[in-house]
């Protein structure tokens, strides 16, 4: 049995699982047979967790910890026999769908509104909605994404029974292992090309852009008192079908300083927030008729047995019943326009759209 196989019979019975396929690995990991509760993890507390945590926590949409699973990688006898289905029953909105002319307002005003305030970067998010089939192949479609984006963390989780997400992100957040950290401001997005990274050019903006998240991420780590750091160059990464500006940071921690604690720190990153990080927010809940969710949060295992590894919840969707939530969003700043803003949204919700098959 695959866990492709594993993965169909646990939705098929209702069971509750993660599924995740790290960058650069073949096949996903699978844990199943656990619990989905309201509590903040804690990476010296648990033995093993994998956590989802909402762009902003509120009563409605809490941080997640997947607790007391088993891993099928060691199952000898792989089972869907648990007799208690997940007990989480998290809101489902309706979520405000706003066509191209009232996205093209919208940025319009906020890039105005910037002019004015002299905010460096906003992020403006929208979704998109679509009809599900009630006889859909989720597990075709992830397995479709799993071969279509080898350097991006794939997931697939069940949240309860008429509540999954699913996606394909290329940021890490945090990552620790052996006492190494690793982040990275990854920022600014074009359409690939049939070229080399270092045959892209990029405009101010998206040069600005980056630098914001960049800067954000240095200023979180020297108030972590990182023992020592090294940032990469700036480089062009692909990204399915766009390529993005990305540094990355290595560094280590002082023994007293929790990687979980700065993943938290650094959330929301300006990637997917703006800077400065407080304004932004006010005029993303002012602006924005759709609550994000678990999209722009943050998700991946945690605990004494695993290594840290936190990935930002991007390239994202939302399935609930019969309706199919994407998630896209880009950074606006007093160089935008807002048209190519507008574009920049529509290749981002490709990497998914690309796979999907047979939905209107």
């Amino acid at each position: 049995m695959t866990v492709f196989d594993a993965i169909h019979k646990l939705l098929k019975h209702q069971q509750s699982f993660v599924a995740f396929r790290l960058p650069g690995q073949i096949d996903p990991q699978l844990f199943y047979d656990g619990d989905f509760v309201q509590q903040k993890a804690d990476e010296n507390t648990f033995k093993n967790a994998f956590i989802v945590a909402p762009f902003n926590e509120t009563d409605t949409f809490p941080e997640l910890a997947y607790l007391n699973y088993k891993d099928y990688a060691s199952t000898k006898d792989f089972k869907t026999t648990k007799a208690n289905k997940s007990e989480l029953q998290l809101s489902i909105q309706q979520a405000e769908v706003i066509g191209k002319d009232a996205y093209l307002e919208k940025a319009g005003q906020l890039i105005n509104r910037m002019k004015q305030s002299g905010l460096d970067k906003i992020v403006f998010s929208r979704v998109i909605s679509k009809d599900v089939p009630s006889n859909y192949d989720w597990t075709t479609h992830y397995a479709r994404l799993c071969e279509k984006y080898p350097e991006a963390f794939v997931y697939f989780i069940t949240l309860d029974t008429n509540h999954f997400w699913m996606g394909a992100t290329p940021e890490v957040l945090v990552s620790y292992a052996n006492g190494v950290g690793e982040t990275m401001a990854l920022a600014g997005t074009q359409a690939k090309q049939n070229k080399t990274g270092e045959s892209y050019e990029w405009k101010q903006k998206e040069l600005d852009e980056q630098a914001y998240v960049s800067r954000n991420i240095l200023e979180i780590l020297q108030q972590f008192q990182v023992k020592w750091l090294h940032r990469s160059e700036l480089k062009t990464k692909t990204a399915g079908q766009i390529v993005h500006l990305v540094n990355h940071f290595l560094f280590a921690l002082p023994q007293k300083k929790s990687p979980l604690a700065l993943a938290r720190a650094l959330h929301p990153t300006p990637a997917v927030c703006g800077s400065p990080t407080r304004e932004a927010l006010e005029i993303i809940f002012s602006t924005e008729k759709h609550d994000r969710e678990y999209y722009g949060g943050f998700l991946g295992p945690v605990g004494m047995e695993n290594p840290m590894m936190l990935f930002v919840n991007l390239r994202c969707m939302q399935i609930t019943g019969p309706h199919l939530i994407l998630y896209s969003g880009g950074g606006i700043t007093i160089d935008s326009n807002p048209v190519d803003e507008w574009y920049e949204t529509e290749i981002k919700t490709g990497t998914l759209l690309s796979v999907i098959k047979n939905i209107s």
